[in-house]
């Protein structure tokens, strides 16, 4: 008699997300939501160094990549539960943004949030994202870097916090020969105040 064997989905990043995000839709986050989906979320958060709770944000998040203005009230529909349930996750969210995993916009009509697309590509070769190495940069990437910074604080996408760990990041690492280490905080604030006259 044939004995059928049991077949395991391989897994990686983006099949754990799907499993995640169809497991945790309706789920409340409830305690059979966390059973049943086990497996996608621990694989995130080995793969990601990221907590249960953090993984499953990271998951919702992957899956509106497409929407440059994700907000909590979305996550909560999808779970079907309070928004307020979904605000005390607000600090592992806190963490994706520090990891550069999401962007967060800080304006007077909400929050909202977006996945930049370099963790897209990430998740699609099923790697642990990694910030950006600024080190040597040719002049023209230099300033192309300079301004996506300048952007991304002017669409209020970096706290002030955020902001000042980039730029110093980013001047630390600036050691090439064409392109000498910069003074981060004295040259960026020289930037705005050239880009505030335009």
């Amino acid at each position: 008699m044939e004995t059928k064997k049991r077949t395991t989905r391989k897994m990686d990043l983006l099949t754990a997300v799907e499993q995640v995000v169809e497991l945790s839709r309706k789920s409340h986050l409830n305690d059979e939501f966390f059973k049943s989906a086990a497996r996608p979320i621990k694989y995130i958060a080995d793969k990601l160094e990221l907590t249960k709770e953090q993984s499953i944000m990271v998951a919702l998040f992957i899956d509106n990549c497409n929407d440059t203005s994700i907000r909590i009230s979305d996550f909560a529909r999808h779970l079907d539960c309070s928004t307020t349930r979904v605000i005390r996750l607000m600090s592992g969210i806190d963490e994706l943004e520090r990891r550069g995993l999401v962007c967060c916009c800080r304006e007077r009509s909400g929050i909202t949030y977006r996945v930049p697309w370099d963790v897209v590509e990430a998740f699609k070769r099923n790697e642990k994202y990694a910030p950006r190495d600024y080190s040597g940069l040719s002049c023209a990437e230099l300033f192309s870097v300079i301004e996506e910074i300048m952007c991304m604080r002017d669409e209020n996408e970096l706290s002030t916090d955020g902001y000042n760990e980039t730029t110093t990041a980013f001047g630390e690492q600036q050691t090439s020969d064409i392109c000498p280490k910069v003074p981060s905080t004295a040259y960026f604030t020289a930037t705005t105040v050239s880009r505030s006259k335009r």
